[in-house]
């Protein structure tokens, strides 16, 4: 079998193993979707650019033009295969959302999607994180694990690629406005425009003097956000015995 039946034999065999990302579940359709690029042997695409011709004045241009002919024909031909795989691996539904110029490449289209993803999540996290409320008769600290457990993963998609600053701009050229309740208290506190992730943090800390879970809470918020590369989570599961 030649090479490009194998791969071809392979290809179809993989793509019916996989499910057409749609916007759920991620990291499993990347980890998949890669696997498939390594398998074929086309995963080089994703990291590696596409090849530029040598200097006229080198030595050894003819030499040298030539290898660079081959190692072009091979990139390009692979870059367009693993895009291939990458477009099949998405669901119609989405695939409108995403730029289908020939000159993208399989590396570009990869880390739109994966943009895409991260700008979705981002914000639906963030809107979780302000407007969750205590119900006023559940445990406080399962409240508390929520708030953490929200924040901590806001804060990686954060740290990643996005800004907290953009991020903020986004959610407030919506108009929302975050509404957060820091007790079970049936008064509700109204909180101004997120303005940054610190005054957002910073309103709670404010407010958090009402009693210890409170002070949890605004810390635990601000913890995530602006300390990223600190595990806060783990850190107050120890302090409060929730580990």
């Amino acid at each position: 079998m030649s090479h490009m039946n194998w791969r071809a034999h392979c290809y179809e065999s993989h793509m019916k193993n996989i499910k057409p990302f749609n916007g759920i579940d991620f990291p499993l359709w990347k980890e998949k979707v890669q696997d498939i690029l390594k398998s074929l042997e086309l995963d080089y695409v994703l990291h590696k650019d596409k090849p530029l011709p040598p200097s006229s004045d080198i030595e050894e241009y003819d030499e040298k033009m030539h290898e660079y002919q081959f190692k072009l024909e091979k990139w390009e031909k692979d870059n367009k295969f693993a895009k291939r795989i990458i477009k099949r691996s998405i669901s119609e539904g989405i695939k409108g959302e995403f730029d289908d110029n020939e000159d993208t490449t399989a590396s570009e289209l990869f880390f739109l999607i994966e943009l895409e993803h991260k700008r979705v999540s981002r914000r639906f996290l963030f809107t979780r994180l302000t407007t969750l409320r205590y119900d006023g008769y559940s445990e406080i600290v399962k409240h508390i694990r929520s708030i953490y457990d929200i924040a901590y993963e806001l804060s990686s998609l954060l740290s990643s690629s996005y800004s907290k600053s953009s991020s903020l701009e986004e959610l407030e050229a919506d108009g929302d406005r975050t509404m957060v309740s820091l007790s079970s208290s049936s008064s509700e506190e109204e909180v101004a425009d997120a303005g940054s992730v610190d005054s957002f943090a910073e309103f709670q800390l404010l407010e958090a003097d009402r009693d210890a879970n409170e002070t949890c809470l605004g810390f635990v918020t601000f913890g995530c956000l602006a300390h990223p590369e600190i595990d806060v989570r783990q850190t107050f599961a120890t302090n409060l015995s929730l580990s």
